[in-house]
C-alpha cells in the first residue's frame, strides 16, 4: 500500500495500514483540531493531484499498484 509522506512531499510504500500521526499543535491562533483538519485536507488534495498526473487506472489504489496503472509519459500544456 502507498501513503503520502508530507515530510518529503511524496508517496512512500507502507506495510501498515495505520493512518499518519496527527500534527502537533503550533503556538498560534489555530486549534489542534483545525490544524489536523487542514493537514488532512492538504494530504488529500496532494494525493488526488498525484493520481491525476501519474495514474491512468486504479487512482484509489484498491489493488496493488502495477506498472500498467502508471501513465507511460507525462504530457503538459
Amino acid at each position: 500500500m502507498w501513503r503520502f509522506d508530507s515530510a518529503i512531499s511524496s508517496a512512500v510504500r507502507s506495510d501498515d495500514a495505520a493512518p499518519p500521526a496527527p500534527v502537533e499543535a503550533a503556538a498560534g491562533p489555530l486549534s489542534t483540531e483545525a490544524l489536523n483538519q487542514m493537514q488532512c485536507y492538504w494530504q488529500a488534495t496532494n494525493y488526488l493531484t498525484i493520481g491525476q498526473i501519474y495514474l491512468r487506472d486504479n487512482p484509489l489504489l484498491r489493488e496493488p499498484l502495477r506498472p500498467e496503472h502508471i501513465k507511460p509519459r507525462l504530457l503538459g500544456h
